[in-house]
């Protein structure tokens, strides 16, 4: 699938960047079924943690590509009583052994869907892929979405919580703000609770004009603040997994670019992008991005990958979908074409492939079916990391 087929407006592309920019709880609802597919297209890099690995913190520090900023979390908000029922606990991916999990890996510890329907007013439900590189767990950490249960994006709640040392390492910031944009109202407020770094973001959408309240988006955003604080407390203090040598190394998607276009996988002069230039310090995904231990890229002709360094653990998980068909990549110890990474709409499958460490996924060319040219390409990426 290229993705300037079709003749996309100038429009179109303003939006397709913008979603990979700004991150899921960013995407704006669509005008057209067409806009929406093309945000679900390049939203599958963003959503459900994105990323899989395990770090400690020097080697994150070593292997980042860039050095960031020591960013200062914000204080966290006095704990407040609720009368609300403890969430339901909820199937959390397996995490590495050698990690502690925020909240034991489970979102349903964090946040009840009823908890999250009294903070947007709206019926809620659990915003996920059909399954989960595992990243963000492997970092210690775990990212959790609800969105609304009957409206197109009408309200989200995002909550992440990561070790205080893997936040500041790669420099994580919420804006501890709230503002309007075009309809919807977005804040997002940090704290702490002992090692565990939180944010938390509520967006408001409201599509037939009406007026949203920000102090009240505002005061919902501080409660779930204070529910997840003050939940924090009753688990292990969260840690990564240590990376090993036998992790694929990523410096820049253009060196990976450069290496496929010596093996003849992408024509000559291709221009690459790469998530640690796009990912703004808010959006989803970029703590793992920031910390080299996951990575997409994306190609102008279309081509879409992700890299995920120590992965493997996730692949029989994948494999066990039912919406997983086998694939034959050659010198691959497991592959198979994948249900997308869009929790959204989940229009665009991937390949995924292992090498029995780390793990990877091609972006197929069609929508439904993969083809020579997916095999062909997805053959050759391996080949390169497998000098990583």
């Amino acid at each position: 699938m290229d993705l300037n087929d079709g003749g996309l407006s100038p429009r179109e592309h303003a939006e397709m960047r913008d979603t990979v920019l700004a991150g899921t709880q960013r995407i704006r609802p669509a005008g057209t079924h067409r806009a929406q597919l093309i945000a679900g297209a390049v939203a599958l890099v963003l959503i459900g943690g994105i990323t899989g690995g395990a770090v400690t913190t020097a080697a994150l520090l070593d292997s980042a590509d860039q050095t960031a900023p020591v960013s200062t979390s914000s204080p966290s908000p006095t704990p407040r009583q609720t009368s609300t029922p403890s969430p339901t606990p909820s199937a959390s991916p397996t995490p590495d052994p050698g990690a502690v999990i925020a909240f034991g890996g489970d979102c349903g510890a964090v946040l009840s869907d009823a908890e999250a329907a009294t903070a947007t007013g709206k019926a809620m439900s659990p915003l996920a892929a059909a399954w989960s590189p595992g990243a963000d767990e492997k970092l210690g950490g775990l990212s959790c979405g609800w969105t609304t249960s009957d409206e197109y994006m009408g309200a989200e709640v995002r909550v992440s919580a990561y070790p205080a040392e893997i936040a500041q390492a790669a420099s994580a910031v919420s804006p501890d703000a709230c503002q309007t944009q075009g309809s919807s109202v977005d804040c997002s407020l940090s704290g702490m609770s002992g090692d565990l770094w939180l944010s938390v973001a509520v967006t408001r959408t409201a599509f037939d004009g009406t007026a949203i309240d920000i102090d009240a988006v505002r005061a919902a955003t501080e409660e779930v603040l204070s529910l997840a604080v003050t939940r924090a407390d009753g688990f292990p203090a969260p840690r990564p997994a240590a990376r090993t040598d036998d992790w694929w190394t990523i410096d820049s998607c253009s060196a990976i670019g450069a290496e496929l276009e010596a093996a003849g996988a992408v024509p000559p002069g291709s221009v690459v992008s790469d998530a640690l230039d796009e990912l703004d310090d808010s959006a989803v995904g970029v703590v793992p991005v920031r910390l080299g231990v996951s990575r997409w890229c994306a190609f102008d002709q279309g081509r879409f990958f992700l890299l995920w360094p120590g992965g493997a653990d996730t692949f029989p998980t994948v494999a066990a979908l039912d919406a997983s068909e086998p694939l034959e990549i050659p010198g691959a110890a497991g592959a198979v074409l994948a249900p997308s990474l869009d929790a959204y709409e989940g229009h665009h499958p991937l390949a995924v492939v292992t090498d029995g460490v780390n793990m990877l996924a091609v972006l197929v060319d069609g929508s439904e079916n993969v083809q020579d040219t997916d095999i062909a390409f997805t053959t050759a990426l391996l080949a390169v990391m497998a000098g990583r």
